[in-house]
Protein backbone atom coordinates (compact mmCIF):
# COMPACT_ATOMS: atom_id res chain seq x y z
CA UNK A 1 0.00 0.00 0.00
CA UNK A 2 1.15 3.59 -0.89
CA UNK A 3 2.72 5.76 1.95
CA UNK A 4 2.11 9.35 3.03
CA UNK A 5 3.77 11.56 1.09
CA UNK A 6 6.56 14.15 2.22
CA UNK A 7 5.02 18.13 2.95
CA UNK A 8 8.05 18.89 -0.03
CA UNK A 9 6.88 16.10 -2.91
CA UNK A 10 5.89 17.54 -5.76
CA UNK A 11 3.28 15.74 -7.71
CA UNK A 12 3.30 14.73 -11.18
CA UNK A 13 1.39 17.15 -13.26
CA UNK A 14 0.57 14.56 -15.83
CA UNK A 15 -0.38 12.00 -14.04
CA UNK A 16 -3.02 14.38 -11.98
CA UNK A 17 -3.99 15.20 -15.35
CA UNK A 18 -5.47 11.61 -16.31
CA UNK A 19 -6.68 11.05 -13.16
CA UNK A 20 -8.52 14.26 -13.41
CA UNK A 21 -9.85 13.47 -17.09
CA UNK A 22 -10.21 9.60 -16.11
CA UNK A 23 -12.54 11.05 -13.26
CA UNK A 24 -14.29 13.64 -16.04
CA UNK A 25 -15.44 11.16 -17.92
CA UNK A 26 -16.62 8.58 -15.54
CA UNK A 27 -19.05 11.63 -13.70
CA UNK A 28 -19.96 12.14 -17.75
CA UNK A 29 -20.80 8.56 -17.86
CA UNK A 30 -22.57 8.24 -14.59
CA UNK A 31 -24.75 11.49 -15.61
CA UNK A 32 -25.79 10.44 -19.15
CA UNK A 33 -26.78 6.86 -18.11
CA UNK A 34 -28.75 8.21 -15.00
CA UNK A 35 -30.38 11.11 -17.25
CA UNK A 36 -30.67 9.12 -20.27
CA UNK A 37 -30.18 5.33 -19.84
CA UNK A 38 -29.54 2.86 -21.97
CA UNK A 39 -31.67 -0.05 -23.20
CA UNK A 40 -32.72 -1.48 -26.84
CA UNK A 41 -32.12 0.92 -29.41
CA UNK A 42 -36.04 0.79 -30.91
CA UNK A 43 -36.22 4.79 -31.18
CA UNK A 44 -33.85 7.59 -32.31
CA UNK A 45 -33.72 9.05 -28.95
CA UNK A 46 -32.09 5.76 -27.19
CA UNK A 47 -29.88 4.78 -30.47
CA UNK A 48 -28.65 8.42 -29.71
CA UNK A 49 -28.10 7.63 -25.80
CA UNK A 50 -26.58 4.18 -26.52
CA UNK A 51 -24.12 5.90 -29.00
CA UNK A 52 -23.08 8.61 -26.57
CA UNK A 53 -22.66 6.19 -23.59
CA UNK A 54 -20.94 3.48 -25.46
CA UNK A 55 -18.64 6.51 -26.66
CA UNK A 56 -18.32 7.46 -23.26
CA UNK A 57 -17.28 4.51 -21.83
CA UNK A 58 -14.77 3.93 -24.44
CA UNK A 59 -13.31 7.18 -23.65
CA UNK A 60 -13.16 5.98 -20.01
CA UNK A 61 -11.14 2.58 -21.19
CA UNK A 62 -8.91 4.42 -23.26
CA UNK A 63 -7.98 7.03 -19.99
CA UNK A 64 -7.67 4.17 -17.62
CA UNK A 65 -5.17 2.74 -20.09
CA UNK A 66 -3.11 5.69 -19.89
CA UNK A 67 -3.26 5.23 -16.38
CA UNK A 68 -1.95 1.66 -16.06
CA UNK A 69 1.37 1.89 -16.26
CA UNK A 70 1.44 -1.18 -18.48
CA UNK A 71 4.09 -2.50 -21.27
CA UNK A 72 3.20 -0.22 -24.73
CA UNK A 73 2.81 -3.51 -25.89
CA UNK A 74 0.00 -4.32 -23.91
CA UNK A 75 -1.02 -0.64 -24.43
CA UNK A 76 -1.47 -1.09 -27.85
CA UNK A 77 -3.25 -4.44 -28.14
CA UNK A 78 -6.02 -2.89 -25.49
CA UNK A 79 -6.05 0.04 -27.14
CA UNK A 80 -6.84 -1.52 -30.76
CA UNK A 81 -9.21 -3.98 -28.88
CA UNK A 82 -11.47 -1.04 -27.17
CA UNK A 83 -11.34 0.88 -30.60
CA UNK A 84 -12.82 -1.66 -32.63
CA UNK A 85 -14.88 -3.19 -30.24
CA UNK A 86 -16.95 0.64 -29.31
CA UNK A 87 -16.36 1.00 -33.86
CA UNK A 88 -18.66 -2.22 -34.40
CA UNK A 89 -20.77 -1.74 -31.07
CA UNK A 90 -21.63 2.25 -32.56
CA UNK A 91 -22.61 0.26 -35.74
CA UNK A 92 -24.77 -2.07 -34.26
CA UNK A 93 -26.72 0.61 -32.51
CA UNK A 94 -26.97 2.86 -35.49
CA UNK A 95 -27.73 0.22 -38.32
CA UNK A 96 -29.23 -2.52 -36.81
CA UNK A 97 -27.46 -6.39 -36.62
CA UNK A 98 -28.31 -9.54 -35.98
CA UNK A 99 -29.21 -10.37 -31.98
CA UNK A 100 -26.26 -12.56 -31.53
CA UNK A 101 -23.50 -10.42 -33.05
CA UNK A 102 -25.03 -7.53 -30.82
CA UNK A 103 -24.95 -10.01 -27.86
CA UNK A 104 -21.55 -11.14 -28.60
CA UNK A 105 -19.78 -7.64 -28.93
CA UNK A 106 -22.01 -5.91 -25.88
CA UNK A 107 -20.57 -8.93 -23.71
CA UNK A 108 -16.40 -8.41 -24.99
CA UNK A 109 -17.72 -4.51 -23.98
CA UNK A 110 -18.53 -5.39 -20.35
CA UNK A 111 -15.95 -7.45 -19.85
CA UNK A 112 -13.68 -4.31 -20.58
CA UNK A 113 -15.73 -2.48 -18.41
CA UNK A 114 -15.48 -4.62 -15.54
CA UNK A 115 -11.36 -5.25 -15.32
CA UNK A 116 -11.03 -1.54 -16.09
CA UNK A 117 -11.73 -0.54 -11.91
CA UNK A 118 -8.40 -3.68 -11.23
CA UNK A 119 -6.22 -1.42 -13.97
CA UNK A 120 -6.58 1.82 -12.03
CA UNK A 121 -6.40 0.31 -8.72
CA UNK A 122 -3.21 -1.33 -9.36
CA UNK A 123 -1.85 1.89 -10.73
CA UNK A 124 -3.44 3.32 -7.31
CA UNK A 125 -1.93 1.14 -4.85
CA UNK A 126 1.18 0.77 -6.44
CA UNK A 127 1.58 4.55 -5.76
CA UNK A 128 5.20 5.02 -4.52
CA UNK A 129 3.23 7.94 -2.13
CA UNK A 130 -0.32 8.93 -1.26
CA UNK A 131 -0.87 11.99 -3.00
CA UNK A 132 -3.87 13.93 -4.10
CA UNK A 133 -4.12 12.12 -7.82
CA UNK A 134 -4.00 8.76 -5.57
CA UNK A 135 -7.26 9.97 -3.88
CA UNK A 136 -8.39 11.01 -7.30
CA UNK A 137 -7.81 7.90 -8.56
CA UNK A 138 -8.94 5.65 -5.36
CA UNK A 139 -12.23 8.11 -6.09
CA UNK A 140 -12.22 6.61 -9.85
CA UNK A 141 -11.87 3.18 -8.87
CA UNK A 142 -14.97 3.23 -6.30
CA UNK A 143 -17.08 4.92 -9.20
CA UNK A 144 -15.93 2.43 -12.22
CA UNK A 145 -17.05 -0.22 -9.55
CA UNK A 146 -20.48 0.93 -9.73
CA UNK A 147 -20.20 1.74 -13.75
CA UNK A 148 -18.95 -2.10 -13.88
CA UNK A 149 -22.16 -3.10 -11.92
CA UNK A 150 -24.73 -1.30 -13.84
CA UNK A 151 -23.06 -3.11 -16.81
CA UNK A 152 -23.22 -6.24 -15.58
CA UNK A 153 -27.15 -5.94 -14.39
CA UNK A 154 -27.85 -4.63 -17.94
CA UNK A 155 -25.71 -7.52 -19.67
CA UNK A 156 -27.98 -10.54 -17.22
CA UNK A 157 -30.81 -8.58 -18.13
CA UNK A 158 -31.13 -9.04 -21.31
CA UNK A 159 -31.66 -13.20 -20.95
CA UNK A 160 -33.84 -13.08 -18.23
CA UNK A 161 -35.45 -10.31 -15.72
CA UNK A 162 -33.01 -9.26 -13.53
CA UNK A 163 -35.61 -7.39 -11.42
CA UNK A 164 -38.97 -7.60 -9.87
CA UNK A 165 -40.16 -4.86 -10.77
CA UNK A 166 -40.79 -3.32 -14.02
CA UNK A 167 -38.07 -0.45 -14.97
CA UNK A 168 -36.39 2.58 -16.52
CA UNK A 169 -33.30 2.35 -18.62
CA UNK A 170 -32.19 5.04 -16.34
CA UNK A 171 -32.49 2.66 -13.40
CA UNK A 172 -29.39 0.55 -13.93
CA UNK A 173 -27.20 2.94 -12.76
CA UNK A 174 -29.55 4.11 -10.43
CA UNK A 175 -29.75 0.49 -8.23
CA UNK A 176 -25.95 0.52 -9.12
CA UNK A 177 -24.36 2.57 -6.69
CA UNK A 178 -27.73 2.13 -4.22
CA UNK A 179 -25.87 -1.68 -3.78
CA UNK A 180 -22.61 -0.77 -3.39
CA UNK A 181 -22.97 1.82 -1.02
CA UNK A 182 -25.30 0.12 1.09
CA UNK A 183 -28.35 2.11 1.18
CA UNK A 184 -30.79 -0.34 0.19
CA UNK A 185 -34.20 1.82 -0.70
CA UNK A 186 -35.98 -1.63 -1.09
CA UNK A 187 -37.57 0.01 -4.54
CA UNK A 188 -35.67 -2.31 -6.51
CA UNK A 189 -35.51 -5.62 -6.00
CA UNK A 190 -33.31 -8.62 -7.54
CA UNK A 191 -35.42 -11.46 -8.98
CA UNK A 192 -33.45 -14.59 -10.11
CA UNK A 193 -30.66 -16.50 -7.89
CA UNK A 194 -27.97 -14.76 -10.31
CA UNK A 195 -29.23 -11.84 -9.84
CA UNK A 196 -29.38 -11.79 -6.22
CA UNK A 197 -26.01 -13.68 -5.97
CA UNK A 198 -24.50 -10.70 -8.20
CA UNK A 199 -25.86 -7.86 -6.05
CA UNK A 200 -24.72 -9.24 -2.96
CA UNK A 201 -20.78 -10.07 -4.53
CA UNK A 202 -20.97 -6.42 -5.32
CA UNK A 203 -22.38 -5.23 -2.66
CA UNK A 204 -19.73 -6.94 -0.43
CA UNK A 205 -16.85 -5.39 -3.39
CA UNK A 206 -18.26 -2.02 -2.50
CA UNK A 207 -18.26 -2.22 0.90
CA UNK A 208 -14.42 -3.90 1.27
CA UNK A 209 -13.22 -1.35 -1.22
CA UNK A 210 -14.67 1.71 1.06
CA UNK A 211 -12.98 0.22 4.33
CA UNK A 212 -10.26 -1.88 3.62
CA UNK A 213 -8.42 0.75 0.65
CA UNK A 214 -10.16 3.74 0.24
CA UNK A 215 -10.60 4.42 3.78
CA UNK A 216 -6.47 3.79 4.60
CA UNK A 217 -5.70 5.71 1.62
CA UNK A 218 -7.09 8.76 2.99
CA UNK A 219 -5.67 8.11 6.33
CA UNK A 220 -2.00 7.96 5.88
CA UNK A 221 -3.00 10.93 3.03
CA UNK A 222 -1.17 14.33 3.93
CA UNK A 223 -2.13 17.32 1.29
CA UNK A 224 1.13 18.62 -0.13
CA UNK A 225 2.40 22.11 1.43
CA UNK A 226 3.77 24.33 -1.28
CA UNK A 227 6.25 26.71 -0.41
CA UNK A 228 5.18 30.50 -0.70
CA UNK A 229 7.58 32.47 -2.92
Amino acid sequence: MASAAPTNTNEDDADVGRYLLLFGLLVASILVLGLLGAGSPDSASSRLANVIITALSGGVLIAALRISGAKQSHQRFYFITVVTVMVLLISVVLFGSDSVVQDWFGSVWVLLVVLTPFIVLRRVVMAAHVTSQTIIGAVCVFLLIGISFAYVTMALDRGSPFFAQEIEPTDYIYFSFVTITSLGFGDLTPLSDVARTTTIFFTVIGQLYLVMIFAKLVSVWRPVRRDSS
